[in-house]
């Protein structure tokens, strides 16, 4: 039973998941948070799988949308280095999404604040 528990679980963790789409968007009507309730989201969210094992997929994903929201509030440089320091998260457990990490912290640079949510 309890591996059950933490198959569902896992499920709901991963980008297949309705769990993961809670920390971006409404369930209600299907559209992105923004403002003051995405920042309180990507805080949430990294609070809530920070005790997790460092080793974990899910440490890289939960910081990278940390800085995603932060970028989104408005906060530019606190979002470098919440994206930088999962840069590093993802690069030691999951080397296969270096390259879209790359790429989300190079659009960072690239298109303004507001433009990335």
């Amino acid at each position: 039973v309890r591996q059950a528990e933490v198959a569902v679980e896992h499920y709901n963790e991963t980008e297949h998941g309705a769990g993961w789409d809670r920390w971006h968007t409404c369930g209600l009507c299907i559209q992105k948070f923004h403002g003051p309730v995405n920042k309180a989201l990507g805080w949430g969210c990294w609070k809530t799988y920070v005790g997790r094992p460092v080793n974990e997929w899910v440490h890289g994903k939960t910081t990278i949308r940390l800085g995603v929201s932060l970028r989104g509030s408005g906060l530019p440089q606190e979002a470098l280095q919440v994206f930088e320091a999962g840069l590093e998260t993802v690069r030691f457990n999951a080397p296969r999404h270096v390259v879209p990490a790359r790429g989300l912290v190079a659009t960072f640079h690239m298109v303004p604040a507001r433009g990335l949510v």
